[in-house]
């Protein structure tokens, strides 16, 4: 093995085991926000002031940002270190007076904020989302030059500390919470999000100190890679915005639905997005650079063949993981948040919407993949026009939905968008690449379905059959119906995973056999 694969390899390792870490101490804060805080308006509130309007702030600069470190690698390698960091110096310069005055208008004008991102008939809500967005968004300016310093240090190979930066900065807010809701309350989270946000940062510059400490502020526009990055950001930027602006309308609708709907949608799409975390954004890092290879090529039979197997792994995992979450979806709940402020109330909140969320896993797992896909053919603008499109779906299935029901029409809604964005990909793909092996995606639909249809029926046995299975709206409070749940949810998923991949292996699933087939062979390989 070359050097060059040994680093991807390492790199890809770290990444995976950082994003790994990163997930399981983003549910440990929701749990920890959960016992807090519950479903009430403190929630609500919160969850306006941090995850719609503190989102996209942070956010936006954060896409647009993408650019940057293939830039900066082609000025290092063309005209030397100097030059090179000349340009960031540049780029970190407009960045500063971009965030700064943002920032200063956030906060100035944060009642207009609430007011688009919640509306005003909660007066107590809007009050307290207003004095939390003042209190976040400051972290939003640090955190936009953590994710610079983070593409700095990558340039250079360097992983470790910044993938870990993440996962400091949720631990922080954890600690800081606990430390301080009871004196404070929901302003304690709100003042963790900016202590982390400052110890992520302050973590980076450390990693960057020789170069950081020489800084001084420069602004020529006439910089290579600032005009280069007014060519690449604009597609990626309409992105952003387009995810900023439904994220912002899914909260303001689920705020005037009620006290409560906000945060349930909240919970049931951290729940989705950690497991959609997991393998997808570790397989995007990994085979980016091979798709890169056959766009590069114009080899697109092989580009075409390399996605479709892997579009069809990505379902193999996720439909199964779907389908169980959809059947035991108020167990997974009550076990995951139900004690302290959380009650049965927000279990009923979050689980509506988790099922729906539940029921998209493949296809928001499938859409990481399908992305990079397009990118690597160096095409941002397909995915933006379609994505736009995507958004009208959703908006209107909300708008028309939310009367009949409610909040988990937001969630309904994102799964819908979500696949007819993907159909409309890879109909537009075909055109591109030719076949995209219909016939096999149908053979595997099918067997798909029958497998699923299997696990199903043995999940609804295990719970009508299992005697230790306790009353969900009982709630975990005590340890026994912690460990009774736990026994009864793990019984269920073990019983509904053992038949799927019988299933699978009787039906002859072309995946579940390479997947066994490539345990063999690295099973083969340990002394």
């Amino acid at each position: 093995m070359t050097s060059s694969n040994k680093g991807l390899l390492k790199g890809t390792a770290i990444v995976s085991v950082a994003n790994l870490l990163s997930r399981v101490l983003g549910f440990a804060q929701r749990q920890i926000l959960a016992y807090c805080f519950g479903t009430g308006l403190l929630m609500d509130a919160f969850v306006v002031a941090n995850q719609s309007i503190g989102f996209s702030f942070h956010s936006i600069p954060r896409q647009a940002l993408a650019p940057f470190l293939p830039l900066f690698v082609d000025r290092r390698v063309d005209d030397g270190e100097d030059a090179a960091w000349r340009s960031a110096y540049t780029v970190a310069t407009l960045l500063f007076v971009i965030m700064g005055v943002a920032t200063v208008a956030g906060i100035v004008g944060a009642p207009y904020l609430v007011a688009v991102a919640a509306g005003r008939d909660n007066p107590a809500l809007f009050d307290l989302a207003v004095s939390l967005v003042r209190i976040i968004l400051p972290a939003a300016f640090l955190l936009a030059f953590a994710a610079y310093a983070y593409l700095l240090l990558n340039s250079y190979k360097r992983f470790a500390v910044p993938a870990f930066g993440e996962s400091v900065n949720r631990l922080t807010l954890i600690l800081v919470t606990l430390l301080l809701y009871r004196v404070l309350g929901i302003t304690a989270a709100a003042i963790g999000v900016v202590v982390g946000a400052a110890v992520c940062l302050s973590i980076q510059i450390f990693a960057l100190r020789r170069r950081a400490l020489a800084y001084r502020p420069q602004l020529t526009f006439q910089d290579p890679v600032l005009r280069r990055m007014g060519v690449l950001v604009p597609p990626v930027l309409i992105g952003a915005l387009l995810a900023v602006a439904r994220t912002l309308f899914d909260y303001r609708v689920a705020v005037q639905l009620g006290e409560g709907f906000a945060a349930g949608i909240s919970y049931a799409r951290g729940i989705n997005d950690t497991l959609i975390m997991f393998a997808p954004f570790a397989l995007g890092v990994a085979i980016y650079p091979y798709f890169s290879e056959y766009a590069a090529r114009r080899d697109f039979d092989g580009l075409t063949d390399l996605l479709m197997r892997t579009s069809r792994l990505m379902v193999f995992f996720f439909a199964p993981m779907a389908v169980g979450l959809v059947l035991l979806r108020e167990g997974a709940v009550t076990l995951a948040f139900q004690r302290g402020e959380f009650d049965v109330t927000s279990v009923a909140l979050t689980t509506g919407p988790l099922a729906f969320f539940a029921v998209g896993l493949p296809t928001f797992a499938v859409e990481i993949i399908l992305m990079q896909c397009f990118f690597a053919m160096k095409d941002t603008r397909t995915p933006v026009l379609v994505g736009i499109a995507a958004l009208v779906v959703h908006v209107v299935c909300v708008l028309m939905l939310r009367d009949v029901m409610g909040h988990t029409a937001i969630a309904l809604a994102a799964t819908v968008a979500k696949t007819v964005k993907n159909l409309v990909l890879y109909i537009l793909l075909r055109r591109k690449t030719g076949n995209l092996q219909f016939r096999t995606n149908t053979w595997f639909t099918l067997k798909m379905v029958v497998c699923l249809l299997v696990m199903t029926g043995v999940v609804f046995m295990v719970r009508r059959l299992a005697p230790f299975s306790p009353q969900l709206d009982a709630g975990a409070s005590r340890m026994g119906d912690v460990v009774r749940l736990a026994l009864f949810l793990g019984t269920a998923a073990a019983a509904g995973a053992t038949a799927f991949f019988a299933s699978a292996w009787i039906v002859r699933l072309t995946e579940l056999r390479l997947m066994i087939d490539r345990v063999r062979r690295r099973s083969s390989l340990t002394p």
